[in-house]
Order: structure tokens, then C-alpha cells, then sequence
């Protein structure tokens, strides 16, 4: 009998932490930017909002650009619900032409990479 009463509790309960539970939802506003022509070498900075728009924390666990002209910053690896961070960009063009730039961050939502992007027409 005592074991059907703790199966008659455990089960909805699993259920409900399973099912219901809140996760982070990661919103991004603008995840591409076009800054146009710039100078080479010139000295450009992005700043990317990440919104949680989930009912957990949202943690940011890993970020990296697609090249060493990129310096990443950021507030905060714990992001609470309803909250914002920023990440910071900073972005040295050292190749001459058209280009894209990729900041892929990791998170705890599903899936759990997100890309940022920056596009330039470098000129000499």
C-alpha cells in the first residue's frame, strides 16, 4: 500500500518537472549586421542584446569568433529571466573585399549554438 501512495505521488511529479519545467529561450534582435565600407584595419565595434525569453537562466557557456581580428566581451554568463546582456564586439578588418564575420555562442537552450554575424566591405 505505502508504495502505490509514493507511485501515486512520484509519477505527476516527474511528470510535471519533465514536461512543465521552465527553460531559457534565447532572443536575439539582430543577429546580422552590415556595417558597409570601412577602412582597413579600422577599429569597429557591435554590440549584440541576448534576451531571455524563457522562464530559467539562460547561461552562455562558450563564444568564439571565426577569426583573431575578433575580441569578444560580455556581462554576464547567467542571463535571468526576462533579463538582457550584451555582448560586446570589437572587429579589426585585416583583408581587403567583402566579408563576413561569424560569433557563434553556446548556451543551455535547444540547440544550443547561436550565431551572430558581422558583413563589411573592407577597403584599402
Amino acid at each position: 500500500m505505502r508504495k502505490k501512495n509514493i507511485d501515486t505521488f512520484l509519477i505527476p511529479l516527474l511528470f510535471t518537472l519533465v514536461c512543465c519545467g521552465g527553460s531559457p529561450k534565447v532572443r536575439i534582435l539582430n543577429n546580422r549586421l552590415n556595417l558597409g565600407d570601412v577602412k582597413r584595419y579600422d577599429t569597429l565595434n557591435c554590440v549584440f542584446p541576448i534576451i531571455n525569453d524563457g522562464d530559467s537562466p539562460l547561461l552562455i557557456t562558450k563564444l568564439k569568433g571565426s577569426c583573431e581580428c575578433i575580441s569578444i566581451v560580455w556581462d554576464s554568463t547567467k542571463v535571468l529571466s526576462g533579463d538582457t546582456t550584451y555582448i560586446k564586439v570589437r572587429l579589426v578588418p585585416d583583408v581587403v573585399g567583402v566579408s563576413t564575420k561569424d560569433i557563434v555562442f553556446q548556451t543551455n537552450t535547444n540547440p544550443p549554438f547561436n550565431t551572430l554575424s558581422i558583413e563589411t566591405n573592407v577597403k584599402e
